[in-house]
């Protein structure tokens, strides 16, 4: 089960989740050096749903990767889950990744995209990660 904080916010274990409403991006960071498992991934992935709900309108994902330490196969299931049935109407963006981290991303999108398109991409801020997604048609970052 998620914690929502309140309307726009959502923790668990060593991850942070922000919402803004109206440009419908979704933060995620990560307040550690801590393994992120499919338990704490999937309390993220509710919280959003909540913040989204089931209708067509497309919402950005950013994810600062400041801060990220080991994540187990749990944790990149349930994202590959969420995301491949989302994929028609989201975005993800990976911001500041390690080596190791951006191994991994890497191996999300391929995977990703073998499905089909999905909009993602790498960039070094948050800044430019919210402006990645208004060049692409989602939010109003």
């Amino acid at each position: 089960m998620h914690v929502l904080q309140d309307q726009s916010h959502a923790s668990r274990g060593c991850a942070q989740l922000a919402w803004d409403a109206s440009s419908r991006i979704a933060v995620v960071s990560f307040t550690a050096d801590d393994r992120l498992t499919g338990d704490i991934a999937q309390a993220m992935a509710d919280a959003i749903d909540t913040w989204v709900g089931n209708d067509d309108d497309r919402f950005g994902m950013v994810c600062d990767c400041t801060g990220i330490g080991r994540t187990d196969a749990g944790w990149r299931a349930v994202w590959f889950e969420y995301v491949r049935t989302r994929r028609q109407r989201t975005a993800m963006v990976w911001v500041n990744p390690s080596p190791s981290t951006r191994v991994v991303v890497t191996m999300f999108k391929t995977a990703v995209r073998t499905l089909g398109s999905f909009d993602c991409t790498v960039t070094d801020t948050v800044d430019e990660a919210r402006a990645w997604l208004a060049d692409h048609g989602y939010a109003h970052a």
